[in-house]
């Protein structure tokens, strides 16, 4: 997924209104899913195409795969 004009936004979310959590939290686990490193982490949440919220979630949901990761 590269992050593009508004593409990457389902059909339910336009850009001006708060998209639902559960498709946040969704794209949220497909971004952390394919970042490889931390600087491309850096530059994806960089973009301004990415709103507050998914940025947050997206945070939220590498700390979890960091956690399991660490735990196996």
């Amino acid at each position: 997924m590269r992050f593009g004009n508004s593409a990457h936004l389902p059909k339910n979310c336009s850009p001006g209104k708060q998209p639902c959590i559960h498709v946040i939290t969704a794209q949220a686990r497909e971004v952390a899913k394919e970042v490889k490193d931390k600087f491309e982490l850096a530059y994806i949440l960089s973009r301004p195409v990415i709103p507050t919220m998914l940025r947050k979630y997206i945070e939220k949901a590498l700390v979890r795969m960091r956690k399991v990761r660490h735990s196996l």
